[in-house]
């Protein structure tokens, strides 16, 4: 697990370095990650889109007292992440 988690955590801090919408807090430990987002949408409105839209899960931060965040996990496969990280950049883009 301790590799894989150190394969992904950069791969994730890559990406979100380049995105225009998604700032990471990052994990001292974990597979999870929290991500705020500038766009005008509640978490939980976003969570449910993505699920819909996107066949993707993510923990909104609205059910930690944080909207405008969204939880990931990156303890997945590698490409995996990757698609899911894309996906979330995607509908980012049309809101």
């Amino acid at each position: 697990t301790r590799g894989i988690l150190g394969k992904n955590l950069p791969i994730v801090l890559n990406h979100v370095s380049n995105s225009r919408s998604l700032r990471p807090i990052q994990p001292k430990a974990g597979a999870f990650m929290m991500l705020s987002y500038d766009e005008d949408i509640n978490s939980s409105e976003l969570a449910e889109r993505l699920r819909i839209e996107k066949s993707l899960l993510i923990v909104p931060g609205d059910h930690f007292g944080m909207d405008g965040w969204i939880r990931i996990g990156f303890g997945d496969k590698t490409d995996e992440i990757e698609e899911g990280l894309r996906r979330i950049d995607e509908l980012l883009a049309g809101c």
